[in-house]
């Protein structure tokens, strides 16, 4: 065999061993731009997992603050609620006498504990006699209409709780390995 000969059968074994080197690499993930997500390459099956548990999450808490949205949009407010126990809706006096009281104490000496008790005491009074007058309902509805419009609020809860058993499960799994 003359000089050439060898070349050229060198290069077919050096072309072979390439070759054989190729096929044993993996193939090439097709489905990879599927799942980058804003130019993030995600690693393996568990950070899938977690973005789909974080996804469902956010859903779920969109989908909550439109139906509290609706809600507060159809619930009318009113007041009359505490005429049961003797406060009319200016019936807030005695709260207000033991607020200043307190505010009186503490105006006469700061470090008095029995001016900051009332204080509180009246704030917490005057709070609830307030929020305690307020009577919501709601107007005039239909059926589909209330079905609507508690709706996403029951759909986003149940995703969102989905999605946080999702990342508990994902965790143990972390944990146990």
């Amino acid at each position: 065999m003359d000089e050439k000969e060898i070349e050229i059968t060198n290069k077919l074994q050096e072309l072979e061993a390439s070759l054989s080197q190729e096929r044993k690499l993996p193939p090439l993930a097709t489905d990879q731009a599927r799942t980058e997500l804003l130019g993030c390459a995600l690693a393996s099956d568990q950070d899938k997992l977690l973005l789909k548990s974080d996804l469902q999450c956010l859903f779920g808490l969109m989908l909550i603050s439109v139906g509290v949205l609706m809600v507060f949009n159809h619930a009318r407010v009113g007041s009359g609620m505490m005429t049961i126990f003797g406060f009319n809706s200016s019936g807030a006096g005695l709260p207000l006498l033991i607020l200043l009281c307190g505010l009186g104490f503490i105006f006469y000496d700061y470090k008095n504990r029995i001016g900051w008790l009332l204080s509180v005491i009246g704030i917490a009074l005057v709070l609830f006699i307030l929020l305690s007058q307020l009577v919501i309902y709601f107007p005039h509805l239909t059926l589909l209409g209330f079905i609507f419009m508690f709706l996403p609020l029951a759909a986003g809860i149940a995703i969102t709780a989905k999605g946080i058993r999702l990342r508990k499960q994902i965790e143990r799994k972390v944990n146990n390995q």
